[in-house]
């Protein structure tokens, strides 16, 4: 009694696990895919805008300190 009992529970709890997984697979493959269609234009982004950027920060601090270090 006790054994039919528990393949029942044990069935219906894998179930409903593999069930939760499944989606949970989904998602994470829709999620990687996403990324994946980011790479190209965040590529692009690093090399262009993001490096230009990058220039003006250094210019900038280093503008800033020059000017603290020279104010001391």
């Amino acid at each position: 009694m006790h054994l039919a009992l528990w393949k029942t529970l044990s069935k219906k709890t894998f179930a409903y696990i593999s069930e939760g997984v499944g989606k949970l697979t989904d998602v994470f493959l829709d999620m990687w895919n996403d990324i994946k269609s980011l790479g190209p234009p965040l590529y692009d982004w690093f090399n262009n805008e993001f490096m230009d950027f990058l220039n003006q920060f250094i210019l900038t601090a280093g503008n800033v300190v020059g000017g603290l270090l020279d104010s001391a």
